[in-house]
């Protein structure tokens, strides 16, 4: 089952769910749960081929982004991620020209055509980095794990394949993460 990020979270904290998928952004997931990592990414600034700064594929600072229109994610749909990206820009004096996307093909649709720059993940990116000009971001550390989350009651065979499945997804991603093209 698809469910925004706070309807997960509740969802395993209110017992309504066994195991989520997620990004490993939100402390009180790491902390009241048992977990295996299934893949780690980090974001990069992402634009449209067209923007001025999609030329820098070495890299973007921070500091490069500011003035841009910053596309940010959605603070009920993305909670966890919403917080990981303000804290990225936030103290920095980013956040004057800015909107909101609440999924990811909407995302993608407003870098293309209204000059937006984005936050988005390296996996993400590998699926339109026809459309988009992607720029490592330098200066700070964008990294972060996705992982499946457990409840206490998820136990046994059920738990152990689980576990046996995700392992061998992470194995298999970083086989083939080297295939997969990247810029």
């Amino acid at each position: 089952v698809c469910m925004e990020y706070n309807e997960l979270r509740r969802g395993l904290e209110e017992g309504a769910i066994d195991l989520a998928i997620g990004v490993n952004v939100h402390p009180r997931l790491s902390r009241n749960y048992r977990s295996t990592r299934i893949y780690d990414d980090r974001f990069a600034a992402v634009c449209s081929k067209l923007h001025a700064l999609a030329s820098s594929e070495q890299g973007v600072t921070i500091q490069d982004l500011e003035g841009q229109k910053l596309l940010l994610p959605d603070a009920y749909v993305y909670a966890g991620l919403a917080e990981l990206i303000e804290g990225l820009i936030d103290e920095r004096g980013l956040l004057a020209s800015q909107a909101y996307y609440r999924d990811i093909d909407m995302l993608y649709l407003k870098i293309q055509t209204e000059g937006y720059i984005a936050f988005s993940a390296g996996m993400t990116n590998r699926l339109f980095n026809d459309r988009v000009a992607v720029l490592p971001i330098v200066d700070v550390d964008t990294s972060f794990s996705v992982s499946a989350f457990y409840s206490d009651d998820l136990t046994g065979e059920t738990c152990a394949a689980c576990q046996e499945g995700f392992e061998w997804c992470r194995e298999e991603m970083e086989k083939n993460a080297s295939q997969l093209p990247l810029q």
